[in-house]
């Protein structure tokens, strides 16, 4: 969990139930909520929000398999680069 990540989840985790999915966990004794897999964030969120450096965004939404909202604070990352890269039918 980056500092970017970190900041949005703690300015919203009082209001929305939060989930952290981080394949390198270094920050797990932190306070967020960590799940253990892609699957279980699909199935419990209603929007993904894509705290990662933008070489990663097109190899982390191909992790996803089902249509889902994704937002994304990666710098110069386009919708179309979103789009291509995200479950068919995600917004």
């Amino acid at each position: 969990l980056g500092n970017m990540g970190l900041a949005i989840h703690e300015s919203i985790k009082t209001r929305y139930e939060t989930l952290v999915y981080d394949p390198f966990k270094k920050d797990k004794e932190r306070t967020a909520n960590f799940v253990n897999s892609i699957a279980e964030i699909e199935s419990r969120a209603n929007l993904i929000i894509l705290a990662v450096k933008p070489d990663k965004i097109a190899s982390g939404l191909r992790e996803f398999k089902k249509p889902l909202s994704f937002l994304s604070i990666a710098a110069g990352i386009t919708l179309d680069e979103i789009r291509k890269n995200a479950p068919e039918l995600s917004k």
